[in-house]
């Protein structure tokens, strides 16, 4: 039996966000369990788009905060803010989109890192069920460990964007067209989200999840601000997101990523 963390939370206030998502890691084993010390560590989050925090399309900064402090009272030696948006994957285009979603401002004030490495790397996953070889961002081959960082939301093409999906950002910028074209129909993307998860699992160690206003509607950019008041938490993505479903009151088996994702053995 996986477990998940589920906890109130109805605001963005720094420090209710902070406490809600200490005990929802502290409800898994605590911070220690994912994070050791001197180790980098990749917050990676939702950056899917230029737009302040209200949109509620990107993670909010205050839960990136938090997750951020509880690795560095862990002894990471680098905390890193990092993703690829739909975009060119570029230092400008994506330090932009930082500094509009509220990420270079909590940066700066906790001695985070924006990531700078802006290299791709070729991963090699010999058991892919659709991919072997696909592309990643190289600083998320780097890490230590990644934490995801998601935002709960709906999504035209998947249904709901959550843990699963957030992990598409795993692939550079323009690359993600290709990997559209080439993967067309939702059970076989969804076995190319299930490849990207497996070529990270050992280094993905921790799933969360930032609800306390998601998106319902045309998203994951352009639908609207729904409040729900939660932050969830596991170390298994598959977990999380049928938690997440039932939140939105989806039929998690119903909703194609989980289910390739049951069927995978998650």
């Amino acid at each position: 039996m996986e477990k998940v963390s589920l906890i109130k939370c109805n605001e963005y206030n720094n420090e209710l966000v902070f406490n809600a998502v200490k005990q929802a890691v502290d409800n898994l084993g605590g911070i220690q369990k994912f994070v050791k010390p001197n180790q980098i560590v990749i917050l990676k989050a939702n950056l899917v788009a230029k737009g302040p925090p209200e949109k509620a399309s990107t993670t909010h900064p205050a839960v990136v905060e938090a997750i951020g402090k509880l690795c560095q009272h862990a002894g990471a030696s680098r905390i890193i803010i990092a993703d690829s948006a739909g975009g060119p994957y570029t230092e400008s285009y994506m330090n932009g989109i930082c500094k509009a979603t509220g990420m270079t401002d909590i940066a700066s004030k906790n001695g985070f890192e924006l990531n700078s490495n802006f290299n791709t790397f070729q991963a090699n996953l010999p058991t892919g069920k659709v991919s072997k070889k696909f592309m990643i961002l190289d600083c998320l081959e780097q890490a230590d460990v990644i934490i995801n960082v998601s935002k709960l939301k709906t999504h035209s093409f998947t249904g709901m964007s959550n843990a699963i999906k957030n992990m598409f950002g795993a692939i550079p910028g323009l690359i993600k067209v290709e990997m559209h074209g080439q993967f067309r129909t939702l059970d076989v993307f969804g076995d190319f989200l299930m490849d990207i998860q497996d070529y990270f699992k050992d280094k993905l160690t921790l799933h969360l999840t930032d609800a306390i206003v998601g998106m319902e509607g045309p998203g994951p950019t352009s639908g609207t601000p729904r409040q729900i008041g939660a932050i969830v938490a596991g170390s298994n993505p598959v977990a999380v997101d049928v938690v997440c479903a039932q939140i939105m009151n989806l039929n998690p088996v119903q909703l194609p990523n989980i289910k390739t994702g049951i069927d995978r053995g998650y």
